[in-house]
């Protein structure tokens, strides 16, 4: 692997990623003299942040190693000497570049500020991205409790109102027939004192036309 670059990254294929051979934009030419000529090169647009992935993946293997046991990580297939070494590559690389950005900033005025996807950075990022995410997961399921009590709160309202509603009938309903009775009752004593009435207008009548018919016989 080169120590620095001055200008665009290529990259071995056929190489694994243990033992990765890079050459500059300048050497590239000369590649057959230097590497097997069977092997493919291919461009790194971005070599950091290739570089910071493998770094990554390294250490992420490294800790479940630690964690975990055994001889190799089941997702990458390295061992803890081939995490080390993929580790120590990529921190090489990503020193090769910021020594090389620093050395530009040092020695220009017109030096733009540029964002390097630092490892520590995107570990950090990733805690940021976590934490919201759990956040959010917090806050959807305080949003989903306050909703179902709400909904509750409404069925329990909406069932006292039907209650109300449904007595208030029921009593409306009992009070008509109570005052139907009432008017029914009351209209059958009013028939039965007209009744009365009659039966002693006929019994004085009678009287009337015995003593009448008394006299006449007197005569």
């Amino acid at each position: 692997m080169a120590e620095s670059f001055t200008g665009k990254r290529y990259q071995c294929e056929t190489c694994a990623p243990l033992v990765s051979f890079d050459l500059c934009e300048t050497c590239i030419h000369v590649a057959p003299g230097v590497h097997p000529y069977t092997h493919h090169f291919k461009f790194v647009p971005n070599s950091v942040e290739i570089a910071a992935n493998r770094l990554l993946l390294a250490i992420r293997a490294i800790r479940l190693l630690d964690v975990n046991g055994g001889e190799r990580d089941m997702e990458t297939g390295w061992t803890r000497a081939d995490a080390e070494l993929v580790k120590q590559l990529a921190e090489n690389e990503i020193k090769v570049v910021v020594y090389a950005v620093e050395t530009v900033r040092a020695t220009t005025t017109s030096y733009n500020n540029t964002t390097l996807k630092f490892p520590r950075q995107r570990l950090e990022a990733e805690e940021q991205a976590k934490k919201r995410e759990e956040e959010d997961e917090r806050r959807k399921e305080e949003e989903k409790e306050e909703k179902e009590r709400r909904n509750q709160e409404q069925r329990k309202k909406r069932s006292l109102e039907n209650k109300y509603w449904n007595d208030k009938y029921w009593n409306d309903k009992q009070g008509s027939r109570r005052q139907q009775q009432r008017q029914q009752e009351s209209a059958a004593e009013q028939r039965r004192q007209d009744q009365r009435c009659a039966d002693e207008r006929a019994a004085e009548q009678r009287l009337e036309d015995q003593r009448r018919a008394d006299e006449r016989n007197r005569r």
